[in-house]
């Protein structure tokens, strides 16, 4: 989990993960979002709601992700903590 210190209104703040940052942006634009500035490698995006977020390149490594049938065996069984 990582905490921001962010300058705008105090809400829930995304992070966005993307292959194509710009390509991404534009889309967004088209849908009413705005940029509001680029800050290192992460571009921050405003909603029309007035919710900021930023679109940032991926941030681990594609091989940890889960799918087609790891995530299906994996869907029906409990964490070691909830078993008894």
């Amino acid at each position: 989990m990582l905490l921001q210190d962010v300058a705008h209104a105090s809400r829930v703040h995304l992070d966005i993960e993307t292959n194509d940052i710009e390509a991404e942006a534009a889309r967004l634009e088209g849908l009413g979002a705005r940029r509001v500035e680029r800050i290192r490698d992460w571009l921050v995006m405003e909603a029309p709601t007035g919710h900021r977020f930023c679109l940032v390149a991926p941030q681990r490594p594609t091989s940890t992700a889960r799918t087609g049938r790891d995530a299906q065996r994996g869907a029906g069984r409990s964490s070691p903590a909830t078993q008894r």
